[in-house]
């Protein structure tokens, strides 16, 4: 299964970077494949929109614990900073104020984890 995570912020490379090396310390994400990759068109452009990171694992609940930890994070981040999350055919952005909002949290993590689901079922068809 595989989604991504767009970092979008006023040092992207950095904070894409940032958020990699936090998943990567977590024991729980060790199956997980995350490789970092420039949002730019083209080498030429000046500068990224933002970062990408491709995430890939296999099935469980490894997914879930991907979006928990990148929102957990994104919480921590300046107000600028905003993720993108692409899964399937569904996207969902997170800013550092919608991820203090509970509501507003519950409902991109079951949008997420609907998502995930979804494609996990797809895959084990």
């Amino acid at each position: 299964m595989e989604f991504t995570i767009q970092v979008m912020a006023d040092t992207p490379q950095t904070e894409a970077q940032s958020l990699s090396y936090l998943m990567r310390r977590d024991g729980r994400l060790r199956s997980t494949e995350i490789r970092a990759a420039d949002s730019r068109s083209s080498p030429d452009e000046m500068s990224a929109l933002g970062d990408v990171l491709l995430i890939s694992f296999g099935a469980g609940g490894i997914g879930i614990a991907v979006v928990e930890h990148a929102l957990g994070w994104l919480q921590s981040r300046k107000p600028t900073t905003t993720l993108v999350f692409r899964v399937g055919g569904i996207e969902v952005e997170a800013t550092v104020r919608s991820v203090q909002d509970a509501t507003e949290l519950a409902q991109l993590i079951n949008t997420l984890r609907t998502a995930l689901g979804e494609i996990a079922s797809d895959e084990a068809s």
